[in-house]
């Protein structure tokens, strides 16, 4: 099968969606497909071409040009499929009589706060969402698949559960790092947005510290919130308690990772952080740290009460609470650390989750 992938952005050492693509595209070609991925990631000059990992990757500098490059790939290509990872390009894609099958990946639904926008948008998404033009709709969490279905009124029998795949070959770190140190790390990963819930950490920031003198709180990632996470710093003279790394490597990363005590995860509730279970989830996991959560349905598909210090999202005050009750206790750490392990071993692998969308898409195939 030879698969044409649009959108997103292929990069495998970055993370969040660029990994979930990136690895997704990778198993689809270690197991006999053949794998041409379109996208724009906003930093190419030119348009360019490059084999990556057995992955042929097209970048254009916009996506006005990508769009205009399909129909040429699909003839050269000889193309079986295309997998759309951005809904922009199923808006453009529906109106340029493309003539073989669509999937569409769903990586997050993202309202209007505008009300008579919404509802204009909503009529928009069930012309372009129609179950004739796309073929099957892949969700990233269980409630992303209820409420694509209730929202655009596409079929909930096309929408098919395909989660963020484990890397099982990563497991696990030989021993849990855990209040070792001379101060206690409650660590942030992640890219800076507003739905990872870097706002709610920055509001509860002092409570956190004021647990006890050693306590530190590291934030590792870049993102649109950096500047503003900056100068709150800045700010309230906090630069030698909170460090703020910016974007860093995937080695890098590991590394910082592995010095936090604690892992936050205080996502607000909205529709974004019920669309999907994040690849953070996993971070811990593989690096043996306990978790505070907040209780939206992306976290909670993965780990329950037995895995995480999980507080109410809509009583965020019980977030600090959790934060105390991990503090430097390693009997409660090594049972969340266990919960997270046992939680995790029945979880699909990349390659799993790879293998359920491609029997999807040879149906559709088949199906014609």
């Amino acid at each position: 099968m030879y698969i044409l992938s649009i959108g997103g952005r292929y990069k495998p050492t970055n993370g969040g969606n660029a990994k979930r693509i990136s690895t997704m595209c990778e198993a689809f070609s270690r197991q006999g497909n053949k794998v041409t991925v379109m996208t724009c990631d906003g930093n190419s000059s030119e348009n360019s071409q490059e084999t990556i990992r057995d992955v042929e990757v097209l970048r254009y500098t916009d996506c006005n040009k990508l769009t205009a490059n399909v129909k040429s790939v699909i003839r050269k290509k000889k193309v079986d499929i295309i997998l759309v990872h951005e809904e922009t390009y199923v808006r453009k894609l529906k109106g340029m009589n493309i003539l073989i099958p669509i999937v569409y990946e769903c990586h997050a639904i993202e309202p209007n706060p505008n009300k008579i926008k919404e509802a204009i948008l909503t009529i928009l998404r069930k012309w372009y969402f129609d179950k004739k033009f796309i073929k099957r709709v892949f969700v990233l969490s269980k409630n992303a698949g209820k409420n694509f279905a209730c929202r655009f009124s596409y079929p909930q029998e096309l929408i098919v559960y395909t989660p963020n795949g484990l890397n099982k070959g990563s497991f696990y770190i030989d021993t849990m790092h855990y209040g070792e140190s001379e101060s206690f790390i409650y660590g942030y990963s992640g890219t800076l947005y507003e739905f990872q819930g870097i706002k709610i950490l920055l509001k509860y920031a002092k409570d956190i510290l004021n647990i006890a003198s050693d306590v530190k709180i590291m934030i590792v990632g870049g993102g649109p919130m950096e500047n503003e996470v900056k100068s709150y710093v800045k700010a309230n003279g906090l630069e030698d308690r909170i460090i703020v790394t910016g974007s860093v490597s995937q080695e890098k990363f590991d590394e910082l990772t592995q010095t936090f005590d604690v892992m936050l995860m205080p996502r607000p509730l909205m529709l974004s952080t019920e669309s999907a279970v994040p690849l953070k989830i996993f971070d811990a996991a593989i690096h043996k740290k306990p978790v505070v959560m907040s209780n939206v349905s992306g976290l909670t598909e993965a780990y329950t009460e037995n895995a995480a210090l999980i507080y109410d999202s809509k009583n965020s005050d019980d977030f600090v609470k959790c934060c105390k009750k991990i503090y430097r206790n390693r009997e409660l750490a090594q049972k969340l650390v266990e919960g997270e392990k046992v939680a995790l071993s029945t979880w699909p692998s990349v390659d799993e989750v790879a293998f359920l969308q491609l029997e999807e898409m040879l149906k559709v195939i088949k199906d014609g």
